[in-house]
């Protein structure tokens, strides 16, 4: 019930819109490898970034594919960490 909830709740909602609007600076990342399944459900996240990559980065994003990682990428500070540091040392205020 609450996956129906949310859907509903976002249709009709422009997802590149919204993108268009965020201002701050962006940074979207995901192993390479990283599209996955939960039970049934496939999911691509890797596949999703690697086919919108140009669009975000028009947009003023930050895309990085993190090559010989997999969904897993965000649980391993080692990986993370350094490239958030960089992106973040990046941003002058």
């Amino acid at each position: 019930a609450q996956w129906v909830t949310f859907w509903q709740s976002v249709q009709g909602y422009s997802e590149t819109e919204g993108l268009k609007a965020i201002r701050c600076p962006r940074l979207a990342f995901a192993g390479a490898d990283g599209d996955t399944t939960a039970g049934e459900q496939k999911i691509n996240n890797a596949t999703l970034l690697r086919t919108h990559q140009a669009t975000l980065e028009n947009l003023g994003w930050d895309v990085n594919l993190i090559e010989g990682h997999g969904h897993e990428v965000g649980l391993k500070p080692e990986v993370t960490v350094p490239m958030v540091r960089k992106f973040l040392d990046r941003i002058t205020l």
